[in-house]
């Protein structure tokens, strides 16, 4: 589902609230895997509805719309209750990464792009931090200074891949995520957190920022692969969750009617404030691409995307993880 024009929201909400996309049977065979698909998102970021739904996430798609999703409670696996909520566009481009945090009584919502050169380029709606403050009807505002922050952790011939935001409980913190650093040799598979000590006054324009040193995660992945960050959110209790992921395709399209083939994997992860990783899931076969940690901390919503390897389009599916 693609939503590049804001235009298209009223149409989003009517759509989003009646389908019923079909399930695909075959994969309500072996009972792990989901039996039902939610609709056409190419989802990048997830965080925690903290304006007023509790049993609800927020999902952000990569093309700047986010939605409210709420688990059914008789399947790990499932689709319903997704409605439009708002838009992140055109202020924001290839958007990759969310969060939120109640701070100082104020629900924030944040948004980041990948901070990644398009085709032309360099382009500034793509290395920005935007929030929502108060309501999800409130305008967009950019964070200059945290986004400058950001660009900062690239040097100039290998620009770092932003994948995931985790804005600490208390607004003062906001840890940055890379996946990979593309020098011009090529891509380098990274596991980097970088935070950053942060003063906003949401309620005002007052703006300071810090950089603080890289943390790189370590451990092995349930695939057995180099696993890339694919997004984290923070935890209470000051540590982190991550989620990791591997793809790849080892047959690809040379011809139109072609199907490529690849294989895609992913694991969850915590770490605690002393800095020890514990990993808390595998997910063979799928590839998780954002987080939410639930406002009562014994939870997490994993959001998957899981490309097009057999023909079919990009589907988005969400799971319920308990927290230890």
């Amino acid at each position: 589902m693609r939503l590049a024009r804001p235009a298209l929201a009223a149409a989003l909400a009517a759509a989003c609230a009646t389908a019923r996309p079909p399930a695909y049977s075959e994969r309500c065979t072996d009972g792990a895997a989901p039996c039902a698909l939610s609709y056409d998102f190419e989802p990048s970021g997830a965080a925690a509805d903290v304006f007023g739904d509790k049993g609800s996430f927020l999902l952000l798609n990569e093309d700047g719309a986010f939605f409210r999703w709420r688990l059914g409670d008789k399947s790990e696996w499932d689709q319903d209750h997704v409605a439009f909520a708002g838009t992140f566009a055109p202020l924001l481009h290839k958007l990759e990464s969310a969060t939120s945090a109640v701070c100082n009584g104020t629900p924030v919502f944040l948004a980041a792009t990948n901070f990644m050169p398009g085709r032309k380029g360099r382009d500034p709606k793509r290395e920005r931090v935007a929030a929502l403050v108060g309501s999800l009807n409130a305008k967009p505002r950019v964070l200059e200074k945290v986004s400058a922050a950001i660009v900062s952790l690239a040097a100039p011939d290998a620009p770092a891949k932003v994948e995931g935001l985790a804005l600490s409980p208390d607004c003062r913190t906001l840890h940055v995520g890379l996946r990979s650093r593309h020098p011009a040799a090529g891509e380098v598979t990274s596991r980097e957190v970088v935070p950053l000590a942060i003063d906003v006054d949401w309620a005002g324009e007052r703006e300071e920022v810090s950089v603080g040193p890289a943390v790189k995660l370590e451990g092995a992945g349930c695939s057995g692969h180099d696993e890339g960050l694919s997004d984290l959110a923070a935890l209470p209790d000051g540590g982190l969750v991550v989620a990791t992921s591997y793809e790849k395709t080892f047959q690809a399209r040379e011809k139109p009617e072609d199907v490529p083939r690849g294989e895609l994997a992913g694991s969850l992860w915590r770490r605690a404030p002393d800095g020890a990783v514990t990993r808390l899931a595998c997910f063979p076969g799928h590839k998780p691409e954002a987080v939410a940690v639930m406002p009562d901390a014994k939870s997490v919503r994993v959001v998957f995307e899981d490309d097009d390897y057999d023909g079919r389009p990009i589907r988005a599916y969400a799971v319920a993880v308990p927290l230890p």
